[in-house]
């Protein structure tokens, strides 16, 4: 008697990310796990308050204000994380859109030979974007901030970035260099050499202005602005070294 083989996926590894992937993942739990679980209860107290109100015409009535009033106690507490939860979807759909945006434009890096990787999850922390080219590697990390007037804009002085005037409640420099060294180490760790590594914070849907009164290795720009200053750049990576840093690079992010 033949025994069937065990089917199994035709795909040898795991694909690569999509540009906001983990903030589209984190709006999927909230709507199917958070907000569900409301509903449900919601939707099933009514019903249980009308049988109850049916029952109290009947030669044996039963009292139904209790059911009435957990159903309403339910609605009130749905209607509460509702708003909460929308605010949050809201402030992380903006995010994703942001990286989406910003990935696009890199997108367009490929048809010159570059390398685009999007979406880069650890446990603690995620990289949005990294490029690698002859020009070097690139670090960037996505901020979508909301805006109140067209004329709103970002400046950035090679220490400070300030949102017309203000600083932000996180420091993006910080996070952005912070996040450049782990990926060094990384490559240093898994091609056993040391690179450069570009921190690169993104605004998408601002003007940013950068007046560099302190020595820098971190560019602050607009999403638009991006690909231009990335292609500007001198040649310091020859075409094998960019195949062998993408090549071990992407076989460890299919581990994560």
């Amino acid at each position: 008697m033949k025994i069937k083989s065990q089917k199994h996926s035709p795909l040898k590894a795991k694909p690569l990310r999509n540009p906001g992937q983990s903030l589209d993942d984190q709006i999927h739990n909230i709507i199917s796990e958070d907000l569900a679980s409301y509903i449900a209860c919601a939707i099933f107290m009514f019903p249980v308050a009308i049988y109850d109100w049916y029952r109290w015409y009947n030669p044996k009535p039963i009292n139904p204000w209790l059911t009435t009033i957990t159903a309403f106690i339910f609605l009130t507490v749905f209607v509460y994380k509702w708003i909460t939860l929308r605010r949050k979807i809201k402030r992380l759909r903006m995010a994703r859109d942001g990286e989406k945006a910003v990935g696009q434009y890199l997108e367009g890096l490929r048809e010159k030979g570059y390398k685009v990787l999007h979406d880069i999850v650890s446990d603690s922390f995620n990289i949005d974007h990294i490029v690698i080219c002859t020009k070097g590697i690139f670090l960037i990390d996505t901020k979508t901030i909301s805006k109140k007037d067209k004329d709103d804009q970002i400046t950035f002085d090679g220490k400070t970035v300030l949102i017309n005037g203000y600083k932000p409640d996180r420091d993006p420099v910080r996070q952005v260099t912070a996040l450049s060294s782990w990926l060094k180490e990384k490559i240093c760790e898994i091609t056993g050499k040391e690179m450069f590594i570009r921190p690169v914070v993104a605004f998408p849907g601002w003007f940013v202005k950068m007046d560099l009164k302190y020595q820098t290795n971190v560019w602050v720009l607009s999403a638009k602005a991006l690909p231009r200053f990335i292609e500007k750049q001198p040649d310091i990576l020859e075409s094998p070294m960019v195949h062998l840093i993408t090549s071990h690079l992407t076989r460890y992010i299919r581990t994560l």
